[in-house]
C-alpha cells in the first residue's frame, strides 16, 4: 500500500530539487529517518505486533508525503491552480525513465556480479575476504553521490539557456571529487594492510589488503563517473550511459569469470578497477565532446597527474617508515597544490569563515 506513497514522494522531492530546496529537503527526510527508528519503538510500548508497526511506517510515510506537497505547492502555486494531466509529456517521461531504469538495473548488476561469482568458483570464505573491504571503501561514495544529488537538477535547468554555466559546474565538480576523496584514498591505500590487520587481524590483512587497495582506486575512479553520469541524465541523455553499461556488461562478466578463476579475489579487485577506469574515461570523453572542456597543461593538471600516479606507490612499498614519509608528503603537497591553484578566492574566503566559526 506504501509503494505509490513512496514513489510520487520521489517526484515531489525532484520538484523541491529542482528549486534547489535542498535545506527543506533535509529537514523533512530528517524526519523520516527519525520516525522510520522511533515509531516502531513507540509502538512497542502498546503492542508487539508487527501488523501495527508497518501500519505506522506507512502512516509516517504519508505524513512526509503531505509534507513534500506542501512545499511544492509554496514554491510554485501554479501547480496548485492548474494540476492536470498533460498527455503529451506521458511519451518523452517514459523515453527517459525506461534508459534510467536500464541504468538503474545493470548498474546493480555490474556491483553485485563479483561477489555472486567468487561464491560460485571459489568459496563462501573467499566472499568475505572480498565482501568486507568492498562494503568499507565504497562507503566514500556517499560523497560524490550528495554533490551530484545537487548538480542534477543544476545541469538540467543551465544545459539549454547558460551551457557556460553547465560546463563551469561540471569542472567544479569534479574538483570537490578529487579535493574531497583523494586525502582519504591516499591513507586507505596505503596503510591498507596495516588497518585490516589492526581491525581484522594478521589472516586478513594477508588476504583482503590487496584487494581493498584496488578497490579503493576503483573507488576514486567510480567517483569522477558520478559526474559524466549525472550529467547526461540531467541534460536529457540517460541513454547513453545505459547504453554504455550494456556493452560493458558482458565484457565484465566473462574478464570477471576469467580473472576469478586465475588470480582469486585479487583478479575480481583487478577487473572491477579496470571496468571503473574505462568507463570513467568513455563517459568523459563523450561529456567532453558535448561541453567541449579542453583541458589545457598547466601546472595545476601536472600536480593531479603526480599525486594520481603517486597512488602506485602504495603498491610498491612495504616498510611501515616509509609509508608514515610518503603518506604525510603527498598529503603536505596535495594541501599546498590545493590551496595555491585549486582554490577560487571565494572558495579559500568560505573556508577559512568555516573554520572562524567552529573556532569559536
Amino acid at each position: 500500500m506504501s509503494i505509490p506513497i513512496v514513489t510520487t514522494t520521489a517526484g515531489l522531492r525532484g520538484v523541491l530539487e529542482a528549486y534547489q530546496k535542498f535545506g527543506i529537503i533535509n529537514i523533512i527526510r530528517i524526519i523520516l529517518g527519525v520516525f522510520t527508528f522511533l515509531g516502531p519503538v513507540i509502538c512497542l510500548a502498546f503492542t508487539k505486533s508487527l501488523f501495527w508497526i508497518v501500519i505506522f511506517l506507512t502512516l509516517i510515510r504519508i505524513v512526509v508525503w503531505i509534507l513534500y506537497l506542501v512545499q511544492c505547492f509554496k514554491v510554485n502555486s501554479s501547480i496548485k491552480r492548474e494540476f492536470k494531466l498533460d498527455s503529451g509529456l506521458i511519451k518523452p517521461v517514459l523515453k527517459l525513465s525506461g534508459w534510467m531504469t536500464v541504468s538503474n538495473i545493470v548498474g546493480p548488476l555490474i556491483t553485485y556480479l563479483d561477489r555472486f561469482l567468487i561464491g560460485a568458483l571459489l568459496s563462501v570464505a573467499a566472499i568475505t575476504y572480498y565482501a568486507t573491504p568492498y562494503e568499507v571503501v565504497t562507503k566514500l561514495f556517499v560523497i560524490p553521490s550528495a554533490l551530484v544529488g545537487v548538480l542534477f537538477p543544476a545541469f538540467s535547468a543551465t544545459f539549454i539557456n547558460q551551457p557556460e554555466l553547465s560546463k563551469k559546474l561540471f569542472l567544479k565538480g569534479n574538483k570537490f571529487v578529487f579535493i574531497f576523496l583523494y586525502p582519504i584514498i591516499l591513507f586507505i591505500m596505503t596503510f591498507a594492510y596495516e588497518g585490516m590487520d589492526l581491525w581484522l587481524g594478521r589472516k586478513f590483512a594477508e588476504e583482503s589488503s590487496l584487494v581493498l587497495q584496488l578497490l579503493a582506486l576503483g573507488v576514486l575512479l567510480n567517483s569522477f563517473a558520478h559526474l559524466p553520469f549525472t550529467f547526461l541524465q540531467g541534460i536529457g541523455r540517460p541513454d547513453i550511459p545505459a547504453k554504455i553499461n550494456l556493452i560493458e556488461l558482458p565484457f565484465y562478466l566473462l574478464s570477471m569469470w576469467f580473472a576469478i578463476k586465475q588470480f582469486g579475489i585479487n583478479g575480481a579487485a583487478l577487473v572491477w578497477f579496470l571496468i571503473n577506469f574505462v568507463n570513467t574515461v568513455i563517459q568523459f570523453f563523450i561529456v567532453n565532446k558535448i561541453i567541449t572542456a579542453h583541458f589545457e597543461f598547466k601546472f595545476s593538471n601536472i600536480s593531479i597527474l603526480i599525486m594520481i600516479l603517486s597512488l602506485i606507490t602504495p603498491f610498491i612499498i612495504n616498510n611501515l617508515f616509509f609509508k608514515i614519509i610518503f603518506s604525510f608528503g603527498m598529503l603536505l603537497f596535495f594541501i599546498i597544490i590545493t590551496w595555491r591553484f585549486f582554490l577560487l578566492k571565494d572558495e579559500k574566503m568560505f573556508l577559512i569563515s568555516k573554520i572562524k566559526v567552529l573556532n569559536v
